[in-house]
């Protein structure tokens, strides 16, 4: 009997251990925000966000929020079989100010050039400093950084000069000298815009409601923007919306004409039908992305359920993605309205254009790697703070610069094991996450130890690069404000920027292609870090110093 006893025993614990693995755990995530009663949203996810929820492992896009305060959003990443908790302190936002511009002659064009609302009198900003352009047609353009006060109506007046007097005119304008700080250094150096080109989009029916549908501004007849691509949304009730996409040249007044096309009466039995037809509800619209080539793959990048024709979603903004294989993927958002059959047309370029027009070179091989950070951590003590200027930490493994400051820079730097003797390498991942798309951000390198001196090789989120040696806040521009189809411009927009030292030249790479070369100089400092201008949000995923071959 007793044998008996173990053989079942030595079956039993065969068994047990045969089983199949248990599948992976969902974990429970738990938001902390300061304020308590502050609106928390996962924004790639469709439930809404509950205390102790239940969610695959992975990570979520989390946006914590209340009116009177800055908005958070980062990246978090939830953990199978556990409890995962985060915190978000949120600060008080700047009291705001009102701000009037006065202009002669009075139709003259005011915009507001770092931020995203289109001006219009009285309109309630934070204090602060905004770069304003005042132009009109054959007048010179003024450009001026003004500052707002809170909690009082700010205004300024500027009167235009005709052009030919403009031209006639011996004017010499010194630059404000930069107020020097204590680690970091802000500088008071506003970027070159980039040449843009005007857009005017004419309807008919005429008040046809026109959305610009990759930019922020909210469209207005005549708006200056950078000479690109830009997707239009064209709608009015009763009418088919229309989707276009429209090319702006640079330094020239664009013009589109767009008529829509009224939606076809309904007859009695028409409408029978349609009652019979699941259809949008009075809060929901439908999605339907055409596309060519026709057999594209669409994806709706920020909620799970998978794209389908004619798919029922709520009102608001969603990413799109459509590729192909053999043609350049696209990414956009598109604003879906509520009780409405939305349209969007998406037309590929072929990976064979897209060659001709950026030649694909692969970048120099490294010999060695003196020192790799990718910010899982912050044990080497990257400078961190939380004010009303800047928002700066190591945090889910990035270095997250949040610049909130108009017409100011911010540099951040240390030790890299950096010999600016030798032939060096450093590359550099970026992800632009946020804000202005006309103003600069990159590295620094050779950086003495108060910041004063430094060289700087920058992008913009609008397609351009520049390379400056600086010292005592003067700045010598060795190459100046320059076009590049290497860079990947727009928000979300990943680059990846590589500097080395070839003999008696430096070389400067963008996404692997070489983009210009300038002589080399020894830097004065020894140490590497970033820049951020203006106000723009921006992380780093990787920075990287080695030696070249």
């Amino acid at each position: 009997m007793r044998t008996l006893q173990i053989w079942l025993m030595i079956l039993f614990s065969s068994l047990v251990f045969c089983l199949p693995a248990a599948a992976q755990q969902n974990g429970t995530i738990v938001i902390e925000a300061t304020p308590p009663d502050a609106l928390i949203r996962i924004m790639n996810i469709s439930p809404p966000y509950e205390s102790g929820m239940q969610l695959e492992p992975g990570t979520y896009d989390v946006e914590v929020s209340k009116e009177g305060y800055i908005t958070q959003r980062r990246d978090v990443t939830v953990k199978g079989g556990t409890q995962n908790r985060f915190s978000f302190d949120l600060k008080e936002a700047p009291p705001e100010g009102a701000l009037f511009v006065q202009t002669q002659p009075t139709d003259a064009t005011v915009r507001v050039m770092n931020i995203a609302p289109a001006y219009e009198d009285g309109i309630s900003v934070p204090a602060g400093d905004y770069d304003l352009e005042i132009s009109k047609s054959g007048f010179a353009t003024i450009t001026k950084t003004v500052t707002v006060k809170a909690n009082q109506e700010n205004r300024f007046s500027f009167t235009l000069t005709a052009e030919a007097a403009a031209n006639n005119a011996s004017q010499t304008a010194t630059p404000a000298q930069p107020e020097q700080k204590s680690e970091p250094v802000v500088e008071q150096k506003p970027e070159p815009v980039a040449k843009n080109g005007t857009l005017t989009v004419v309807t008919e029916p005429k008040d046809a409601e026109i959305h610009i549908m990759n930019i922020k501004p909210a469209y207005e007849a005549g708006m200056s923007v950078s000479a690109g691509d830009y997707d239009l949304k064209i709608s009015k009730p009763g009418y088919v919306t229309l989707t276009h996409t429209v090319t702006v040249k640079a330094g020239q007044d664009n013009s589109f004409s767009f008529t829509l096309a009224a939606e076809p009466a309904k007859d009695a039995q028409a409408v029978t039908e349609a009652e019979q037809k699941p259809g949008p509800g009075t809060t929901n619209g439908t999605l339907t992305v055409q596309t060519d080539p026709k057999n594209a793959t669409v994806r709706i990048l920020n909620i799970k359920p998978p794209y389908k024709d004619g798919i029922e979603l709520e009102p608001g903004e969603y990413a799109i993605e459509v590729s192909h294989p053999g043609y350049m993927t696209r990414s956009m958002d598109y604003q879906v309205e509520a009780g409405s059959e939305n349209t969007l047309t998406v037309k590929l370029a072929p990976e064979e254009t897209a060659a001709e027009q950026t030649p694909v070179k692969k970048t120099p091989a490294i010999a060695s790697v003196v020192q790799l950070e990718e910010f899982s951590n912050n044990d080497r003590k990257w400078f961190e703070a939380s004010t009303p200027q800047v928002n700066i930490a190591v945090q889910d493994g990035h270095y997250h610069i949040d610049h909130k400051a108009g017409s100011e820079g911010w540099i951040a730097w240390n030790t890299m094991d950096f010999d600016p003797k030798s032939q060096f390498v450093i590359e550099a991942v970026f992800r632009k996450v946020d804000g202005v798309l006309d103003y600069g951000y990159g590295v620094i390198w050779g950086v003495t130890n108060k910041g004063e001196a430094y060289n700087s090789f920058r992008i913009s989120g609008n397609g351009l690069y520049s390379y400056r040696q600086e010292k005592d806040g003067k700045a010598d521009t060795v190459i100046d404000w320059t076009p590049s189809d290497a860079i990947a411009p727009g928000l979300g927009a990943t680059n990846t920027i590589h500097i080395r030292r070839n003999g008696d030249t430096l070389e400067f790479y963008v996404n692997g292609v070489k983009v210009n070369t300038a002589p080399y100089k020894p830097a004065g400092g020894t140490m590497v870090g970033f820049k951020v201008d203006n106000r723009q949000v921006v992380d780093v995923d990787q920075l990287m110093v080695g030696l070249a071959k």
